[in-house]
């Protein structure tokens, strides 16, 4: 068997978007203000636990969208966005190291055969039908009987290095006409376009081989200088949902 692993380089980060319920928005949003509600969800990011305690917020009104602590998580993923200036190297490990899950920097791979690199394209996607953002959000109201609630989106920027969890085992030289990207968008608008999810080889063939979990490396971390919130109000009446984003 041939042991591969795949490296992207571009443009991505973070992304993650949560749903909380009116009550506690509506607290921070007319009581606080967005720039403490975005302060205290960095916070959230940073993980720091004193904050609630420091600002003396109310049990009731305490949320962290990181660890589904009052909120609902609606899409998470820490990933390359594809375009046609990402790209993608693929390494054939050596047989001899065994833990593959090291590959935390881009100086991991230094001792990897580089045996293909490309600038990825369109052609590159694979499309696949998936719930709508709308479905998605109506499933959540719906479960928790909600007719409104609030959205919160987060995005830390990054830009360098990504890989997925675990290996591409064949038992022949990697094809590149073989290989696969699925990809999402975030939100409704999409606000971000093409977030790769996972990588495919072989797919929709008794072979498919899925490789999960894309993660940028810790080389391409930035600072919370760099991250962004965004707010939108759901409502939903007679099957009809209406987003609307809250502005500053």
């Amino acid at each position: 068997m041939i042991n591969y692993k795949v490296l992207l380089n571009g443009r991505g980060g973070y992304y993650f978007c949560s749903l909380i319920n009116t009550s506690i928005a509506e607290f921070w949003l007319n009581n606080k203000g967005q720039d403490l509600l975005e302060e205290y969800i960095f916070s959230q990011y940073d993980q720091d636990e004193d904050i609630n305690d420091e600002w003396r917020i109310p049990e009731k009104y305490r949320f962290d969208i990181f660890n589904n602590y009052n909120s609902i998580c609606l899409w998470e993923t820490d990933s390359i966005v594809l375009n046609n200036s990402t790209i993608c190297d693929i390494y054939e490990l050596d047989n001899e190291k065994k833990d593959y899950c090291t590959f935390n920097r881009e100086s991991d791979f230094k001792n990897q055969k580089l045996v293909d690199t490309f600038l990825c394209s369109d052609n590159l996607l694979i499309h696949r039908k998936q719930d709508s953002w709308v479905n998605l959000i109506k499933k959540v109201l719906d479960d928790k009987k909600y007719i409104e609630a609030y959205i919160i989106y987060f995005k830390n920027n990054a830009r360098g290095h990504a890989t997925h969890e675990g290996v591409l085992n064949l038992d022949r030289p990697f094809d590149i006409k073989k290989f696969k990207f699925f990809a999402s968008n975030l939100g409704e608008e999409h606000e971000e376009n093409n977030i790769i999810k996972k990588a495919l080889y072989e797919p929709d063939t008794y072979n498919e081989k899925v490789l999960y979990d894309f993660k940028m490396l810790d080389s391409a971390r930035e600072s919370t200088d760099f991250s962004q919130v965004g707010y939108q109000k759901v409502n939903i009446n007679d099957e009809f949902l209406k987003l609307s984003w809250i502005k500053k």
